[in-house]
């Protein structure tokens, strides 16, 4: 009758011993600002905060991005420095180039945050052009554009009218 105590006794201390490393045990990584894409070859700022449980600022052990190529698995870690505010951090990143690459967060004794992919752009001979710049270029070169039809639109309107408003010549 002895032999088949122990396995409950087991259960009953794993079960105790788990559930305080389970509590609690996570936190987020909330980026302050990201650039919408990223240039290859240039140093970026980015500051991010740690919080446990989604609220509380936490100071890592060890904290960081990490940068993953997906297409040859080379890891680059970039360690995160701590503020003058409580578990907030700031990271200089240096982007690699061009290919696909994903991003964390690490944020030790927690599980790295996955941020996704990393937008990264080729600069052509030292000059970028994200798509955030074509943007601001191209959308005031289309409200010129549209401004110039609308404006041509309304002349032939208005010869139109004209025309029409003349009495016949016999």
């Amino acid at each position: 009758m002895r032999r088949g105590l122990w396995l409950p006794g087991v259960a009953l201390f794993v079960v105790l011993t788990s559930a305080p490393a389970v509590a609690g045990g996570w936190a987020i990584a909330t980026l302050d600002e990201a650039p919408m894409e990223f240039v290859a070859g240039e140093t970026y700022q980015l500051e991010y905060r740690v919080l446990q449980h989604g609220e509380t600022p936490f100071e890592a052990e060890l904290t960081g991005v990490v940068l993953r190529s997906t297409s040859t698995g080379e890891e680059r870690f970039f360690e995160g420095k701590l503020t003058e505010i409580t578990g907030s951090y700031e990271v200089e990143l240096i982007v690699p180039e061009e290919g696909s690459w994903e991003w964390a967060v690490t944020m030790e004794p927690f599980d790295s945050q996955q941020l996704g992919r990393l937008p990264i752009v080729t600069a052509a001979n030292g000059f970028a052009l994200t798509a955030t710049d074509t943007l601001k270029i191209l959308l005031p070169l289309a409200t010129l554009a549209a401004a110039f039809a609308l404006t041509l639109q309304v002349r032939e309107l208005r010869a139109d009218m004209m025309g029409s408003t003349q009495p016949e010549r016999v």
